[in-house]
């Protein structure tokens, strides 16, 4: 499995989790569990995407033909 595939897959385990215990359908509990995975795997993605380099569409902007 690659990394992304588990960033995203805990970023919305841990939302539904934090989503389902402040509805009150789970114990608080759970929803700290929930804040325990979602935060590190948020903080991954938002390093992830800030090491991508930029894409070629966005150099070319600027210029006119």
């Amino acid at each position: 499995m690659d990394l992304d595939n588990i960033t995203s897959v805990g970023l919305w385990v841990g939302l539904a989790l934090i989503a389902l215990c402040w509805v009150k359908v789970i114990p608080l509990l759970f929803g700290w569990i929930g804040f325990g995975i979602a935060v590190p795997s948020f903080i991954v993605e938002a390093i992830n995407k800030k090491n991508m380099p930029p894409s070629k569409s966005d150099d070319n902007s600027g210029e006119t033909s």
